[in-house]
């Protein structure tokens, strides 16, 4: 019967705070499994008892945040990359089901090389990664805010990567030229007047948004991975659904191959593979 209100509870709770219940019903049963609240299988329904004091802290945690709209991932401070369990806050992004698709190409077209930079390694998801595939590297994850950084050490000491060299720096600039056999990049990507900001108020701004053409941190990327990369060397860098041809128009103007195009779940070009 206690079990029963409990459920009752939240079922009303969740049915006033939006109207897609079974997508918030979803995520709390996320959130109490990942807090230890419940344990039951994530689409089973909530009919489980709940004690007090962890019925005030689902109100005080979980529907406070949800209520703003703030993404689960960051309710939990967690979130799962390529299988792999990653802290985040909102210093860094949320790292997308596309971004995988860097992972994947780069385990079966490119394989393992010396040297792979992560520019803009934020969480340390990409990074952290790839040097875990390929234990046998020297990875680089690079990012100009500090903030970011400290949460890709706390998630490189806890998966216990260490070949994984954490720099802070404005992409590339740190690097000598001919140094780096692989660049794999997530930078920002959004114009500053992309009408999708309105739905990502709790992720850092400058991790999205590439001034007023969405593409000005590519201009950067592209024109320093020419110097930095060795001969025969790869870009792989992710970029917007619109964005395909202005990349490979910027790229030509800085004299680096095009090699390939990663398509993404929806078909849209996603990812976009360079050479020198």
């Amino acid at each position: 019967m206690e079990a029963n209100k409990n459920k009752e509870l939240i079922f009303k709770k969740c049915q006033a705070y939006k109207e897609d219940f079974p997508e918030i019903q979803k995520d709390l049963n996320i959130f109490l499994n990942f807090k230890g609240i419940l344990k039951y299988p994530i689409e089973s329904p909530i009919d489980q008892k709940i004690d007090n004091q962890s019925k005030s802290f689902i109100d005080e945690v979980f529907f406070r945040n949800y209520l703003q709209e703030m993404p689960v991932d960051y309710i939990l401070g967690k979130t799962n990359f390529y299988g792999i369990e990653f802290h985040v806050n909102y210093d860094v992004l949320i790292p997308r089901p596309e971004t995988e698709l860097i992972i994947d190409y780069l385990i079966e077209s490119v394989g393992s090389k010396s040297v792979i930079v992560d520019a803009g390694t934020g969480s340390g998801c990409i990074g952290i990664t790839a040097a875990k595939k390929f234990s046998s590297s020297k990875v680089f994850g690079i990012d100009k805010s500090f903030s970011a950084l400290k949460i890709a050490q706390q998630n490189q000491l806890e998966l216990d990567c260490k070949n994984l060299y954490l720099i802070q720096s404005d992409w590339l600039n740190c690097f000598q030229g001919n140094s780096i056999d692989i660049i794999l990049a997530n930078p920002p990507y959004l114009r500053s007047s992309d009408a999708h900001l309105n739905s990502l108020q709790w992720e850092p701004k400058n991790a999205l948004v590439s001034g007023d053409t969405g593409i000005e941190c590519f201009e950067e990327i592209f024109s320093q991975s020419k110097s930095m990369l060795k001969k025969d060397g790869f870009l792989i860098v992710e970029h917007g659904y619109d964005q395909h041809r202005d990349l490979v128009d910027l790229a030509t103007n800085v004299n680096l191959r095009v090699i390939d195009s990663i398509i993404d779940y929806q078909k849209i070009p996603r990812c976009l593979v360079l050479g020198t």
